[in-house]
């Protein structure tokens, strides 16, 4: 009996020291002073939690229901996401000399420097988990062929990039991509709210079809940044990047840039044949509506943007996210 209580305090001990005392043992000692980076598992049950509710909970809940009309709320969403991205964005860069600071060779960095990192990444490591509901409106807006595979995985697996990062290496070296991110952020959020509006802003949303360009380009940025910091790592010994980090963000942007260029082509092949497919129905519209002279008001016809509501494909990557 004294050796199976014996049996049972050991792995309680064990239990408790893997799911609490080690992440206090390990990872920087100012993260410690967070309370979402005390340790993984906030992170890992709001993901699961995520996964769940749009891939299983939210489906089921619509089955049988109409979608909503949710134009304010995910105007507003938008606006919330402009701002806090905003002014992260500012914040970061003008903390580290304009962003020199995430090109240097690594040197160890003051206490307050670190609590400003900390600070800024801290609060977008929050805005990760207020963009699931970028998912949350697909669901409730019945748009499931817009939750794909690469949607979800985005979504799911940074937020634990993000704790890592924060967690155990808070240097200006990891503030590369998520500064980046920000900026992408900003324009993308902007385009997203104000497209809501319908064709009468749309018309002015020329620069949409630089936004493809802009989320693949963050990644091809973190490679040559890797590349950059491991090539001076090994050829001055005063430099001190953590070699285990570098490995780390050179898979993660190779990774998004591989699922991001896949996905920029398959969409852009699809769009290229939606085209000519309203084009020829489009022709055939036109051609049966000549009969006796009379012709069709240019433009509109069943495979026309009027028709369908729809808007030009410059957007590949977020086409129609908010139309």
């Amino acid at each position: 009996m004294a050796s199976n209580n014996i049996k049972k305090d050991h792995v309680t001990d064990w239990f408790n020291y893997i799911a609490f005392d080690l992440w206090h043992e390990i990872g920087d000692p100012e993260a410690e002073k967070y309370f979402w980076l005390k340790g993984p598992w906030l992170t890992w049950l709001a993901t699961i939690g995520y996964m769940y509710i749009v891939m299983k909970a939210g489906p089921d809940f619509m089955r049988n229901r109409k979608p909503y009309d949710l134009k304010l709320a995910i105007r507003l969403y938008n606006l919330l996401l402009v701002v806090i991205n905003t002014y992260l964005f500012i914040g970061t860069v003008r903390s580290f000399r304009y962003g020199l600071d995430f090109w240097g060779c690594g040197e160890p960095i003051s206490t307050r420097k670190r609590e400003i990192m900390l600070h800024y990444g801290h609060l977008f490591f929050h805005t990760r988990y207020l963009e699931f509901f970028d998912t949350f409106f697909f669901v409730l807006r019945k748009k499931n062929s817009q939750i794909s595979f690469l949607h979800v995985f985005h979504h799911a697996i940074v937020p634990t990039l993000m704790y890592i990062g924060l967690k155990f290496y808070p240097l200006p070296f990891n503030s590369l991509l998520p500064s980046t991110n920000m900026f992408v952020h900003i324009i993308m959020y902007a385009y997203y709210g104000l497209a809501t509006f319908g064709p009468e802003v749309q018309r002015y949303l020329w620069w949409k079809k630089y936004l493809t360009t802009m989320q693949i380009s963050q990644f091809v940025l973190l490679i040559i940044h890797c590349a950059h910091a491991f090539i001076l790592s090994k050829t001055r010994s005063d430099c001190q990047y953590p070699l285990t980090m570098v490995v780390i963000n050179f898979f993660i942007g190779l990774t998004f840039l591989t699922l991001f260029v896949s996905f920029y082509r398959q969409t852009y092949k699809n769009s290229q044949r939606t085209s000519i497919r309203s084009a020829k129905q489009q022709m055939d519209a036109n051609t049966k509506s000549s009969i006796n002279g009379v012709k069709s008001p240019a433009g509109i016809g069943p495979g026309s943007d009027y028709a369908n509501n729809s808007i030009s494909d410059g957007d590949l990557l977020i086409k129609q996210k908010y139309s």
